[in-house]
Formats: C-alpha cells, structure tokens, sequence
C-alpha cells in the first residue's frame, strides 16, 4: 500500500515523487516502488541516501545465518516455564484448533492424542527424514522448512512470498475446515513454528 501523503514515480522519471515524504519514511513500500523511487531524477538526494542505506541493511540482514535449532536449544535450557502446546486460533465453524508447539510434544503420541492432533505442521530444517508419525496413515504431515525460505526464488515480492506461504496455508485450512486440530512446530516451538503460526493468522483473521 501507499504509505498517506505519497505520489509513486516510476523508473523513467514520469509522475510525482512523494513530494511530502521529508523523513524518507520508506515503510510500506514494495522493492519496486523503492527501486522506482531511487531511480527517479526529481528524488532528493536525502531519500536516496536513506535508499541505500536500508538497502545496505537488508543485504547484511539477509546474508546473516541464523542456526535455528542452536536457538531453540538455547531457549530450551533457560530455565522459565513455558506452555509446551498453545492454542493460538479455533475455526469459529468446525471448532478445530491450531496448536503451536515444540517437538518433543510433536513426537510424543500421549501429547498429540491429548489434544487430538492428528495433522502436523513440521518447521524444522527438511534433510528428507519423515516426521515422527508420518508412516501412520492416521498422521497428516506437511513438511514446511521456513527457516530456508530464502532459497527459494521472487522472495522479495509479494508474489514471491505468497508462493512460498501457499502450501502452509493450503494445508492448515483444510484441516481445520475438515475439523481437525493442527499443530505447528519446530525445536522449541518459539520460533519457527511461531513465525508460520502467525502467517496463519493474518490470513484467517
């Protein structure tokens, strides 16, 4: 969306280059727009500094590794309690639930079976080994790695990343819809897990 006071330019130069924008506040803009921003003759060389510099951020953001399950241990061994499982949304038709937890709750038949999980959402970083009751046709797994989302391609458009979100997507309402519980989970059920569970809700909510 276009962000109040803003006039969006174009790559040739042609139309208004948000003439009321003053702090270069670029929140809201897709990487076009910004692109398209930067490349315009009439922008102010202020907003193409701050262009370049949030530009220079992402790229050191993006570059960055981040060892998710060495932060699920860590997060783990603190000593705090925390909810092994969380229901974090119920179908207002069916009932089902959506669960977020951990994965020594997501390999454990006794935890599953007390919140009639029977569909599993599986965060952890995929090598081809099958989930933990996925040879058990009462199981629904759905492998979904999203700590790798940047291999995959157009991830810098929402396009990109609606194709990336699909499957999840896809695959938890029709659960639910089918009343059946779902439950998201990586190693510590903080992050990963945590992360697709809230792509979930911005789109059933």
């Amino acid at each position: 969306p276009t962000p109040p006071h803003a006039t969006m330019g174009c790559a040739s130069g042609k139309g208004q280059v948000l003439p009321e924008l003053g702090e270069a506040d670029l929140r809201g803009l897709t990487q076009e727009q910004i692109q398209a921003l930067y490349l315009a003759p009439d922008t102010p060389r202020s907003i193409k500094t701050k262009i370049q510099l949030t530009m220079m951020a992402t790229k050191d953001l993006e570059q960055a590794d981040c060892d998710f399950n060495a932060e699920g241990v860590a997060v783990m061994a603190q000593t705090m309690a925390c909810q092994a499982v969380d229901a974090v949304w119920q179908h207002p038709a069916t009932g089902s639930k959506l669960l977020v937890s951990n994965e020594t709750s997501a390999t454990s038949r006794d935890e599953l079976q007390k919140h009639g999980v029977s569909t599993i959402v599986r965060c952890l970083d995929y090598e081809g080994q099958p989930g933990c009751f996925e040879e058990d046709p009462a199981f629904r797994y759905l492998h979904f790695p999203i700590g790798t989302w940047r291999a995959a391609s157009n991830t810098k458009t929402h396009k990109g990343i609606a194709r990336v979100v699909a499957p999840l997507l896809g695959f938890v309402a029709k659960a639910l819809h089918e009343e059946r519980n779902v439950m998201i989970h990586c190693l510590a059920g903080c992050h990963r897990a945590g992360v697709a569970a809230v792509c979930c809700l911005m789109h059933f909510c």
